[in-house]
């Protein structure tokens, strides 16, 4: 796989580097990944609580609205998002297993600082790709 500079990306790599966190269907934390740490304040007495209730870094006060339109609806939701100097593409996902039963939502958040430094030297430049886009081509 190649970045955007043409260099080869490590795919495993790329999946550790994605912030995820795992809601139920209460929106209460299931789990985290390591990175997520990065944008919430996350600690080990976190897990069971109200997405509500946490405190985090990100620039996003839709995030909870999205989370529970996902779930009612069962539809992603996608939006560019800041935190501090850098960019990320956010992406809320109902989590359905393999019967359709909904698990609750899972929240990714994909490091996009370089396309929109990009995209600010070079205005043209298309928007992010839909990452939800990408899941449907894939089933």
């Amino acid at each position: 796989m190649l970045n955007s500079s043409g260099d080869r990306t490590n795919p495993v790599q790329l999946v550790e580097d994605l912030a995820s966190v795992f809601l139920d269907r209460e929106l209460r934390i299931k789990r985290f990944t390591a990175s997520a740490k990065t944008l919430f304040d996350f600690v080990s007495t976190d897990l069971g609580r109200p997405l509500s209730e946490l405190s985090d870094r990100i620039n996003y006060p839709a995030l909870v609205a999205d989370a529970q339109r996902s779930l009612s609806h069962l539809q992603p939701a996608q939006r560019e998002i800041s935190a501090s100097d850098r960019w990320f593409l956010a992406t809320v996902l109902p989590d359905v297993n393999d019967v359709e039963v909904v698990n609750g939502v899972v929240l990714t958040f994909l490091d996009i600082t370089d396309r929109m430094r990009r995209r600010k030297i070079s205005p043209g430049l298309p928007p992010t790709p839909s990452a939800c886009d990408e899941c449907t081509k894939r089933s």
